[in-house]
Order: structure tokens, then C-alpha cells, then sequence
């Protein structure tokens, strides 16, 4: 707990020292100069420092007697004020990351993320700003974990056009008829191909693992994903399905 503690006091912009001496008041309630030097190892010119810089930011108060004791009862009215200016900067500043992200556009090139978890990351953003349709073909929607299939519902609350086809029978028995939304296909793609709004991503899959992919928003590729996914997505690719089964002859043991 107290290594917790230290760590979120440094996070306020205390110091090391600042933190570790009002840790040590705030465990104890009250201490003198010596008992802190001699609790901590640090030496007493040090403490005077640390302590004169607590104070003049409101953290600790200081008795008027001999030795003088240090306290911090008024540390929580200081550090309430401390972490909601922190908020404040963190806000400010997250929307200045967000107004300068959105002057960047994906370039029509296509570009390759390495990594399942940064793939599935970027693929989530996407589906989470998504405007008018997010169409997905994958092993199974497990695969991208519960982030995926959120960013999902949301945009169908949006009323985005929103369509994934998988060969994932236990997402379809959560409902009482077959969801318009969900295509049960089989065998199970091995791939994961999307396609949100004018970007088009793609990468081999199993149905428990994602080396990474290739994302792009070349005009053609969405396209060509777009006409892909639409066969998957008829009944012309259920009756492909049963002609090849039908043909197909049976192995001989």
C-alpha cells in the first residue's frame, strides 16, 4: 500500500523525497524533523527542505511548539486540488492529441501493423467512429475479444450498416432467432477482413490468433472487399457451400 501511495504522490509532481516525508506523516499522523531523518535516513537538512516545500504547498501544518510536529491533516483539501488540476491538463491536452490526430489521414498506400493486439486496436477505433457501414468476416467475433463486439452494438445504435459473417455458433445461440446483423458461415474464414466506412483492413487468422495486418483505403481494395464480403454475405455462397459438398467425393478408409 505504501509503495502505491509513494507512486501516486510522485504522480502529483511531489518529489521523491516530498512524497516518501508525507507518506511518512500521513502513516504515522505526526512527526518531528528527527523522527522523520531517522525513519526515512534522510539527512535533517534535507528534511527542513522538503518539509518548507510540503508546507508552502498546503500538504503539512506545523506546530508552533519545541520541537516543532508535522501533520497533514491539510494534505486532502491540497491533494483534491491537485489531482483536479491534474484532470483538467490531462483533458486539455487529450484534446489537443485528439484535434491533431484527426488532421491525419490513413494514406491510400497500404500499410502494415505488426502485432494482433495493435491490428484488433486500430480495427476497434475504427468500428468506434464508424458513420455509415462496418462489414466484417472473421473465424470467430472471440477472436478480437469483448472490445470488438461493443464497438459493434454501438454503431448498429448509431444506425450504421453493420454485418459480420463468422463461423461462431456460440454468438449465435445468445439470441432467440438468427440477429439480421450475423451471418453464420462455415468452414470458418481464415482471415479477418473489415471493411469501415472507405477502410478496408485485412489479415490471416486462425481462430485464436492474429499475426497482424494490412490496412488500406485505396479506393479499388474497399471495393474488391466490399463485392467479397457481399458474396459471403448472400445465399449464392450457401449454395456454393452445399454444391461443393454435394460434389465433393466422400474419402475411402
Amino acid at each position: 500500500m505504501e509503495k502505491e501511495l509513494l507512486a501516486w504522490l510522485e504522480s502529483l509532481n511531489l518529489t521523491k523525497q516530498e512524497a516518501e516525508i508525507l507518506a511518512f506523516i500521513m502513516v504515522k499522523g505526526q512527526a518531528t524533523v528527527n523522527e522523520i531523518s531517522e525513519g526515512l535516513g534522510i539527512a535533517r537538512p534535507h528534511v527542513y527542505t522538503a518539509l518548507k516545500n510540503l508546507w508552502a504547498k498546503g500538504f503539512i501544518a506545523k506546530s508552533s511548539s519545541r520541537p516543532a510536529v508535522y501533520n497533514a491533516l491539510p494534505s486532502i483539501d491540497a491533494l483534491r486540488m491537485r489531482v483536479k488540476e491534474l484532470s483538467e491538463w490531462y483533458e486539455r491536452m487529450l484534446s489537443v492529441v485528439e484535434s491533431l490526430a484527426s488532421r491525419v489521414s490513413l494514406p491510400e498506400r497500404a500499410v502494415f501493423i505488426e502485432g494482433g493486439n495493435a491490428f484488433l486496436t486500430h480495427l476497434v477505433n475504427d468500428v468506434s467512429k464508424a458513420k455509415t457501414l462496418v462489414w466484417i468476416a472473421l473465424p470467430r467475433l472471440s477472436i478480437a475479444g469483448k472490445s470488438l463486439e461493443t464497438a459493434l452494438y454501438s454503431a448498429r445504435s448509431r444506425g450504421v450498416d453493420v454485418r459480420v459473417a463468422a463461423c461462431d455458433y456460440g454468438l449465435l445461440k445468445r439470441f432467440p432467432s438468427s440477429p439480421n446483423f450475423y451471418r453464420y458461415v462455415e468452414p470458418p474464414p481464415p482471415f479477418v477482413l473489415a471493411v469501415v466506412d472507405s477502410t478496408s483492413y485485412f489479415s490471416p487468422a486462425t481462430v485464436d490468433f492474429l499475426p497482424g495486418g494490412i490496412v488500406t483505403r485505396s479506393p479499388q481494395i474497399v471495393r474488391e472487399y466490399k463485392a467479397y464480403f457481399e458474396h459471403i454475405w448472400s445465399e449464392d455462397y450457401l449454395h456454393t457451400v452445399h454444391k461443393i459438398r454435394v460434389r465433393s467425393p466422400r474419402e475411402v478408409y
